[in-house]
């Protein structure tokens, strides 16, 4: 029993001493000025705005392969050269497919002025049906024996597909190509989209045709416009994928870039703001402290939309306020201050 009437008399005493020390704390808070800077609210405009990361990649892209087996025997170009279409690349052979295109293309001529008599002659019954048939298989082997000697001259010369950057190089100097294999990639970017993916939410407001702005990670800013709006959401990320096409005329734009789209939805021409830091948040309440007669008071507020620097106030404080913007995170309520430049 004594042993409890002791802890008892003891934890009074603490709780008494913290009591003490709460208040000592609180009079000194009450007695301490605190010096801050402030401002008074602006009318400004504010935009209303969805921003949305994306990725750029070519308008269109070219993937070049062999169409003939031979070696390489000449090369054009070279990775970031800029190609015109149909711009020859490189070289298989052409010595040897131009030979045997000439070799071909003689024989069909012969062949052709032998049977355009053979079929006058023919006509006059001058010669029988079996001698003109055999004539004509020989003409017809001959006549695709030409058509595939001049294609593979043609495919022996590689070219690019379309006007654009070459963005892959594959291939040197003596080496054995095959059908299929990939020698150049090329790259037109002249135009780049931008791939994104847009909320449930927010996809009411994206429309095709609508004009974006898009933002480098430097700050540049680009427009663009939005051309593919996804009928249905990604199966992975849930949201309607869509493609702005940006003008790349410079070229200061690479594939691969990281961006954001700037959707502006509406612009609000006149709206009360303070600069950003002013505002505090407390269990998703918004304050400020607004200064009078060298008393801070905290006053709560409901902000509206947010930029870089300032934010929107709906109500709670208006344009004749002087708002702390520095130092009011060691202030509460009823805090003294002292103004400072």
């Amino acid at each position: 029993m004594k042993k409890i009437i002791i802890a008892l008399l003891l934890l009074s005493l603490l709780l008494g001493g913290c009591g003490e020390q709460t208040k000592a704390h609180a009079d000194e808070m009450a007695e301490k000025i605190f010096y801050v800077k402030t401002e008074k609210p602006i009318f400004q405009a504010f935009e209303n705005k969805i921003i949305l990361p994306g990725t750029l990649t070519p308008k269109d892209e070219g993937v070049i392969t062999a169409k003939v087996s031979g070696v390489i025997e000449k090369i054009n170009s070279d990775i970031g050269n800029q190609v015109e279409l149909n711009e020859v690349l490189c070289e298989i052979e052409p010595e040897t497919y131009t030979r045997t295109f000439k070799k071909a293309e003689l024989a069909y001529e012969n062949i052709t002025n032998t049977y355009n008599r053979m079929i006058e002659l023919y006509e006059k019954e001058a010669v029988s049906k079996s001698e003109f048939e055999s004539l004509q298989t020989q003409y017809n082997s001959l006549k695709e024996d030409y058509e595939l000697a001049k294609l593979n001259l043609e495919y022996s010369k590689i070219k690019a597909p379309l006007s654009g950057i070459i963005s892959s190089k594959e291939v040197l100097i003596g080496q054995g190509v095959s059908p299929g294999m990939e020698l150049f990639r090329v790259v037109d970017i002249s135009e780049l989209y931008v791939e994104t993916g847009v909320t449930e939410r927010d996809i009411e407001n994206i429309k095709e045709g609508q004009k974006v702005n898009v933002i480098t990670e430097n700050g540049d800013s680009y427009t663009g416009k939005v051309v593919i709006i996804g009928p249905v959401p990604d199966i992975n990320t849930g949201t309607y994928p869509i493609k702005v096409l940006v003008d790349n005329e410079n070229y200061l734009l690479k594939a691969g870039m990281f961006v954001d789209i700037e959707v502006i939805i509406n612009i609000k021409e006149k709206a009360l703001s303070i600069d950003k830091n002013a505002v505090i948040e407390e269990d998703e309440i918004h304050y400020v402290y607004v200064a009078s007669n060298k008393i801070a008071h905290k006053t709560k507020v409901e902000i509206g939309m947010i930029n870089k620097d300032r934010v929107e106030i709906l109500s709670g404080i208006d344009e004749k306020d002087e708002v702390v913007v520095s130092g009011q995170n060691k202030l509460r309520d009823q805090s003294k201050i002292e103004i400072g430049e």
